[in-house]
């Protein structure tokens, strides 16, 4: 159902409601979000297992991933993959993304086609930084510069916002977090000053560059 989508659409997993909201008012700002569907998917580990290896048979082609700045292990490679056997691909994959993602290959057992290994986690390792980006700060750093109230008392973002929605509005519900979340983004998302804000715009405009090709 999902491929069905995105033939028209460009759709962007993230992590979280805070994740989506800061990539949306950057959308919006920059005169994209017609264009684009932020889909809040759960945690990375989850998202990856699940979508990367659909994206690595060539599946869900106008689907990104993005996802928190505590889940990038900053891997650079420097090494041609093509001189790697299937283990030590299985180790890179490992080492780029945090943790180890289960191909989907053919075969009658865990192990499957090696040559279908190898060639899935070579795909695994350049889905990153091609379909697999990072948020320069997690999305509550990127909000909370924004909120007008000494929070530094509190040593968690996420209860730093929840304390500045219940200063801002008297309530901690969902809600009330989520209108706090919709201000705080679209602040940031208007401040075109700020570094973060640019390594954010720039992963945006290369996804849909790369698409109107």
């Amino acid at each position: 159902e999902i491929e069905e989508q995105v033939k028209s659409t460009l759709y962007i997993f993230c992590e979280d409601e805070a994740a989506k909201t800061v990539i949306e008012k950057i959308l919006v700002v920059e005169q994209l979000d017609q264009y684009f569907q932020v889909v809040p998917m759960g945690g990375a580990q989850s998202i990856l297992q699940l979508y990367l290896p659909t994206m690595a048979r060539g599946q869900l082609q106008n689907t990104y991933i993005i996802l928190d700045k505590d889940q990038n292990q900053h891997f650079s490679l420097a090494e041609d993959l093509s001189s790697k056997d299937c283990q030590e691909l299985k180790s890179l994959v490992s080492e780029c993304y945090g943790f180890e993602i289960t191909p989907y290959v053919n075969g009658h057992n865990r192990e499957g086609n090696k040559d279908q290994l190898t060639e899935t986690y070579i795909k695994y390792i350049h889905l990153l930084n091609s379909r697999v980006f990072y948020l320069p700060e997690n999305p509550e750093e990127l909000m909370l510069p924004y909120a007008k109230e000494d929070l530094s008392s509190i040593e968690d973002p996420k209860d730093r916002l929840k304390e500045f929605a219940k200063r801002s509005t008297g309530q901690t519900s969902a809600d009330s977090i989520r209108s706090c979340y919709q201000t705080l983004a679209f602040q940031f998302a208007k401040d075109k000053d700020n570094s973060n804000r640019k390594d954010l715009n720039d992963i945006i405009r290369r996804i849909w560059e790369e698409t109107q090709d």
